[in-house]
């Protein structure tokens, strides 16, 4: 692995990451350097062009500790890539480390309700200070639900929740309510293209009247 932090202009940093698989081009060690940008707006700091890299499992113990290190870290994009379950401990890694990270896009992988369910043991912790978790499209079915509602009802963080993609069905709608019945600071939560019948759709659409604050964002 190999790592240089260069100042990059005004108010950002450059990082560079490279890690020794070959998850992007096989055999070509090169191809694998990725550019992280640490962007400060005064506000927030993020990384970017970690999103759409073709990632796998054998870089993210690599990309994990090389990412921790910086502890001012607020937003992470990890979508689009090739993760899975065998990903998640780097990851939680990760989270436990970077006490200051608030949003985690994980959209667009392949963690499957086994890594879901081994994320939700750390996002539950009260000191995982998480806001926004993005699980589009992960291959997450109903049995993975109940663990996510216990998280979010044990850790009242969040805001933000992104399930849309999976393979949720009417099964899950009752623990979707409770969800979003016990989660106070939930502000959204993205349902988009799961496999909810048109009654189970206009059951989680109604929960728009019961908060006014709470965006269901669903098609039925």
């Amino acid at each position: 692995m190999f790592v240089d932090v260069i100042p990059f202009k005004q108010a950002a940093w450059r990082l560079s990451f490279m890690c020794s698989c070959s998850c992007t081009h096989p055999g070509n060690w090169e191809a694998c350097q990725l550019d992280l940008f640490l962007v400060d707006d005064g506000k927030t700091l993020g990384v970017r062009r970690l999103a759409l890299n073709k990632l796998t499992d054998s870089c993210a113990k690599e990309l994990a500790s090389t990412v921790s290190t910086n502890q001012s870290l607020m937003h992470l994009n990890l979508g689009g890539n090739s993760f899975t379950d065998r990903s998640v401990s780097s990851l939680l890694h990760l989270i436990r480390t970077c006490k200051s990270l608030q949003e985690i896009d994980l959209n667009d992988n392949y963690l499957g309700d086994s890594g879901v369910r081994f994320l939700c043991e750390t996002l539950m912790n009260p000191d995982c200070k998480i806001e926004r978790l993005g699980l589009q499209n992960n291959g997450i079915t109903d049995s993975c639900t109940k663990h996510l509602a216990s998280a979010l009802s044990t850790n009242q963080s969040w805001t933000h929740l992104d399930l849309t993609s999976n393979f949720l069905t009417d099964i899950s709608v009752p623990t979707l309510i409770r969800l979003t019945q016990s989660c106070k600071r939930l502000q959204e939560i993205a349902l988009w293209r799961n496999q909810f019948s048109s009654n189970g759709a206009r059951q989680l659409e109604s929960l728009r009247s019961l908060r006014p604050n709470l965006f269901v964002y669903i098609n039925w």
